[in-house]
């Protein structure tokens, strides 16, 4: 919750624009690869004329091209710049708290790693948060949208649905557990050699 904190009270720009950005392209291709297709059949093989279908056509690709400039217009200009704000308010307040420990401690080993592992890329792991956030955000519209899709054509078909999404859920879950373990281990082992260095280097 503290991290959810300091993301929307000191990193706003970034989580809406962000979260924007996704909830927008997410939206453009659930109707593009799910209602598109549908409607588009359903006018012709019932011959009511290919005005509507060609009017939606016309609307996929203007949502197509409003999701590339709306992308480009972040990835060029807004996430850099929220991004180095960000990035300078947290090394701030991390100095500023490094500041009031005693020189001494940074001889001790553990207390290194710790500290080490507070700098190493800390904006980057509260920014890894809100992607996150907003990923589970426009995955749920994801699956609410094609889920009611699917339950107008055949209720049976949505349990099939469900039970692939649980199953894929439970082994991403265990992946990424697999994965933020290894990672912690060999950025403990590169922080010991890091001290290590330090220590004979002075």
């Amino acid at each position: 919750m503290y991290s959810l904190k300091i993301i929307f009270s000191k990193h706003k720009t970034f989580s809406f624009s962000y979260l924007f950005t996704m909830i927008l392209s997410t939206l453009q291709s659930v109707f593009v690869t799910v209602f598109l297709p549908g409607i588009v059949l359903n006018y012709l093989l019932n011959d009511k004329g290919i005005l509507v279908p060609l009017i939606l056509l016309g609307v996929s690709g203007l949502l197509a091209i409003l999701v590339q400039i709306v992308d480009k217009t972040c990835q060029d200009y807004i996430y850099p710049a929220t991004n180095k704000r960000f990035r300078s308010y947290i090394e701030k307040e991390i100095f500023k708290a490094a500041s009031k420990i005693e020189l001494e401690k940074y001889d001790d080993p553990e207390f290194y790693n710790q500290y080490t592992w507070a700098l190493d890329g800390v904006d980057r792991r509260l920014t890894n948060i809100s992607v996150g956030l907003t990923d589970i955000i426009t995955a749920m519209i994801s699956i609410f949208t094609v889920s009611f899709y699917i339950f107008t054509i055949d209720p049976l078909i949505l349990l099939f649905v469900v039970f692939a999404l649980l199953v894929y859920s439970l082994t991403s879950i265990i992946i990424i557990r697999i994965r933020i373990r290894n990672n912690e281990k060999l950025k403990i082992i590169s922080r010991e050699e890091g001290y290590y260095v330090r220590v004979l280097y002075l």
